[in-house]
């Protein structure tokens, strides 16, 4: 289902989404930005619960220009903390 939704996103609107789920330390550091191609016009989506907040973006400059910063900041703090998880 996942994936579909990403599909379905990325031709809607030409970004590119990754999803990374990983448990620090456990993580792959720089190399997902190769092995993915990541550009302008990726948002790397990783989820961790091993962080203070779950949730955190790796946006690329195209769409910093279009999305403002504060926007994924938001979305991290509402959606991402540990209490939010635990109550659903």
């Amino acid at each position: 289902r996942l994936t579909t939704e990403v599909e379905a996103l990325e031709k809607d609107t030409g970004v590119r989404l990754r999803v990374l789920a990983q448990a620090y330390p456990q993580t792959p550091g720089l190399a997902v930005k190769e092995y993915w191609n990541v550009d302008d016009d990726t948002v790397v989506f990783v989820a961790d619960p091993g962080l203070g907040n779950i949730l955190n973006f790796s946006v690329g400059g195209n769409l910093d220009l279009e999305i403002p910063p504060s926007f994924w900041t938001r979305l991290a703090n509402k959606y991402g903390t540990k209490f939010y998880w635990s109550e659903r």
